[in-house]
């Protein structure tokens, strides 16, 4: 059963100003593993970005939009060895999720996209 979906579409330059202008942004945003994997593109804005969308679509999949009390790296997207995004979780994260869609087992699927100017996240929320 689908609990949630979220969608989010964020302006690249956006987030480019905020990690350039903000020092302590990239580390309450993006985990040390998001920020190796966004550098190691050609374009890191890019990645960076495309991760942002996510995270705010999860949590409007989770319905709580940007109300989020907790900082924004303990949700990890990172690709698995087959290129595909995965949404990771901490353990506080997994627990305000189980809370909140009042059930122990789900699934969380993304879906990542980006042009040169914009990037675009779906998140679907599955319990299972």
């Amino acid at each position: 059963m689908i609990y949630g979906i979220g969608t989010d579409i964020v302006e690249i330059s956006r987030i480019k100003d905020k990690i350039n202008k903000s020092p302590g942004f990239i580390n309450l945003v993006f985990s040390s593993e998001e920020q190796k994997y966004c550098n190691s593109k050609s374009k890191p804005d890019e990645s960076f970005a495309a991760r942002f969308a996510a995270k705010e679509a999860f949590l409007k999949a989770l319905k709580t939009g940007m109300y989020a009390t907790f900082n924004l790296s303990k949700i990890e997207i990172l690709n698995d060895n087959m290129g595909s995004p995965n949404v990771i979780l901490s353990d506080e994260i997994k627990e305000i999720t189980i809370k909140t869609i009042g059930a122990q087992y789900f699934n969380v699927h993304v879906s990542l996209s980006h042009t040169t100017a914009f990037a675009t996240a779906m998140v679907v929320i599955e319990i299972i």
